[in-house]
């Protein structure tokens, strides 16, 4: 186990403390602190050139030209597209050590997409659709809303519970097989469907070494 006074220890102990508990319980003034702390590992994330900051908003690194600096929906859409190259990014990097872990990949190909903005409000990261017939791909339907608020510090961990290997490979490794009756090829069990999901993002990713800990 790593010490707790690491950063991502501590980066993730301060995310917690300012951004998941009410305002009304931790008070202004913890909240002033905690976001002095997020600055200040920022800064620290930085000087040990670690790369992009975790804790920006994700849209924040997006170049807009004038015209679409001037555009609502032009300024979503570019920054949705960072957040889906982000996701990817994260994939290709495990990509290579895939067959270190299974026997066999997925045919079908994998990809991501934002969300229908009207299913945003409901769905707090978004859903894995499979593919529906031969030859389609299945994705990871993201939220692309209120960008500005966002971070990606957990952009890897969703991405390979929910895409690669996660979902993508139990499902469509599942309807695949041949040697299965229809009904388990189709069938979604949701225990051993979210069970394998969190074994990719908490367990197998992190022996791959896709977790940094600056």
């Amino acid at each position: 186990m790593r010490p707790l006074d690491s950063i991502a220890t501590r980066l993730t102990l301060v995310v917690l403390a300012t951004l998941q508990l009410p305002a009304v319980a931790r008070g202004q003034g913890n909240r002033a602190a905690g976001a002095a702390e997020l600055a200040r590992l920022a800064q620290e994330l930085h000087r040990r050139g670690v790369g992009a900051d975790p804790l920006a908003p994700i849209g924040s690194g997006v170049a807009l030209d004038a015209t679409q600096r001037d555009s609502a929906y032009g300024r979503s859409v570019l920054a949705s597209d960072a957040v889906g190259r982000r996701f990817m990014m994260s994939i290709d990097r495990l990509r290579p050590l895939i067959d270190r872990y299974f026997l066999r990949r997925p045919r079908a190909p994998h990809g991501v997409s934002r969300l229908n903005p009207a299913l945003e409000p409901t769905l707090t990261y978004g859903y894995y659709a499979p593919a529906r017939s031969a030859g389609d791909s299945s994705f990871h339907n993201f939220n692309g809303s209120r960008l500005d608020q966002r971070s990606l510090l957990e952009g890897a961990a969703i991405i390979y519970h929910e895409l690669v290997p996660g979902h993508h490979f139990r499902v469509s490794l599942a309807a695949e097989n041949m040697a299965l009756p229809a009904l388990r090829q189709a069938i979604y069990y949701p225990g051993f469907a979210e069970g394998s999901g969190e074994y990719s993002s908490s367990v197998l990713a992190r022996e791959a070494g896709m977790y940094v800990d600056p």
